[in-house]
């Protein structure tokens, strides 16, 4: 009787893990962009990365065109800077900080003053709740 119990229990067990994992699966296959980065980050293909922006920033319709192009292209890059082995760990790092830096500079370069405002309201608010994430200051990373 008592063997019985544990292999039913035995059972049951297998059963819930082989089910987690199906449902992990999918989940995975759902959004392999969020599993790429790692770190429990987000990343948001371009189109995303554009509705988001349209949404907060009223962009009209050429604005949305120009971001769509701008985010494709800094995807692409920062996938090569990621993928090219020969780079060190910070050479990548810091490839990394300069494509971002060019890729605020062209999005500002298309947003009108209220947009930018706005814009730049919204990164101070994000940096402020990766800071409050992380329970330490960001800031003097970006300084280095």
């Amino acid at each position: 009787m008592r063997n019985r119990i544990l292999v039913a229990a035995l059972a049951s067990a297998m059963a819930l893990g082989g089910t987690m994992l199906i449902a992990q699966a999918q989940d995975q296959q759902a959004s392999p962009q969020q599993s790429e980065r790692g770190h429990g980050r987000r990343q948001f293909d371009p189109q995303q990365r554009v509705n988001i922006l349209a949404k907060r920033l009223n962009l009209n319709d050429d604005q949305k065109g120009k971001l769509q192009g701008i985010f494709a292209d800094s995807q692409q890059q920062m996938q090569g800077v990621r993928q090219d082995s020969s780079l060190s760990r910070q050479d990548k790092m810091a490839k990394m900080k300069s494509l971002r830096s060019q890729t605020e500079d062209k999005i500002n370069g298309i947003l009108n003053d209220d947009q930018k405002q706005k814009y730049a309201q919204m990164k101070e608010q994000a940096q402020e709740r990766m800071q409050e994430r992380h329970g330490g200051d960001q800031s003097t990373n970006d300084k280095q």
